[in-house]
């Protein structure tokens, strides 16, 4: 059974006529003659009972047709599918980021151009977020200060600089901004061992010598803010994550001179798929305005 013996099979059917069916399928009459009788042949069936005034099909003939209609459906269904797949009109896009306040940016954005592309997030540190575009788990990840990979395509998206995080009644919450030093032997409040904002933290006072009294680690920048607002110690986040809430108030820190550049990466191997590709045009796009 081969795939034009169908088509030649369907098309004179629904037409009643092998001319016709001809026309349709742009090939001759004899043509369509010689796939039918290879059809009945290969089977031992007579799909088509043959008059003067045209063909009718057989009860195996009507059988059949109602088969290679829903075939010929599905088929339609596909190549719809895969056309709306190629105009960004339906798809999946999955990613992977290490803080939401970049990453939802990227995809408000994304989705206002291909709103028929649905979205996934998940959130985690720098090593998380890193380990579930390697690993493939995820199309594509936002993240600070992403390794060096010739595995990774990049597009670098927003620059940031960390600073301390203090509830609106702390001591401090009238400053512009600190020092390093300010913080010796002050309760702060760190995040999981993985995070990005707690290396970056860490070698800076590693560097000065400098020596807090850490009160509690927490795993999300979000807990950080919250312990941070309820007066348990400072924490340390990127500079637009305190944006918006009043109960705490971010503070410079003047000598940290190292910043965290918010960077999209995916599997080179993957830049080209359209709904990836899409997603790094954005990305640029909302670099080039920042």
């Amino acid at each position: 059974m081969k795939y034009i013996q169908l088509r030649a099979f369907h098309t004179v059917a629904r037409e009643q006529s092998v001319s016709r069916a001809a026309d349709a399928l742009n090939v001759t009459q004899p043509a369509v003659t010689l796939h039918l009788q290879a059809l009945e042949d290969t089977y031992g069936v007579t799909l088509f009972n043959r008059t003067k005034n045209g063909v009718i099909l057989t009860r195996d003939g009507r059988d059949l047709y109602a088969l290679t209609g829903r075939m010929f459906a599905e088929e339609a269904d596909i190549q719809a599918f895969l056309q709306g797949t190629v105009a960004l009109e339906r798809g999946h896009l999955s990613i992977s980021a290490d803080g939401p306040h970049v990453a939802l940016d990227l995809v408000s954005e994304y989705r206002t151009r291909h709103p028929g592309i649905e979205v996934s997030m998940t959130l985690g540190n720098a090593d998380e977020t890193l380990d579930d575009v390697m690993t493939g788990r995820v199309d594509a990840a936002l993240l600070a200060n992403p390794p060096k990979s010739d595995r990774l395509a990049r597009v670098p998206v927003l620059r940031q600089s960390m600073v301390a995080v203090v509830a609106r009644d702390h001591p401090w919450a009238a400053k512009k901004d600190i020092e390093l030093a300010d913080l010796t032997g002050e309760p702060v409040i760190l995040r999981e061992s993985g995070s990005m904002t707690r290396r970056t933290l860490e070698r800076a006072l590693e560097k000065k010598k400098i020596r807090t009294s850490p009160v509690m680690e927490l795993g999300s920048r979000e807990a950080v803010k919250e312990a941070a607002a309820h007066g348990m110690g400072i924490g340390f986040m990127q500079e637009r994550e305190t944006v918006g809430d009043t109960r705490v108030v971010g503070l410079g820190i003047r000598d940290l001179r190292e910043t965290n550049l918010d960077t999209l990466v995916c599997l080179k191997r993957n830049a080209g798929r359209r709904t990836i590709k899409a997603l790094l045009e954005v990305a640029r796009d909302l670099a080039a305005v920042r």
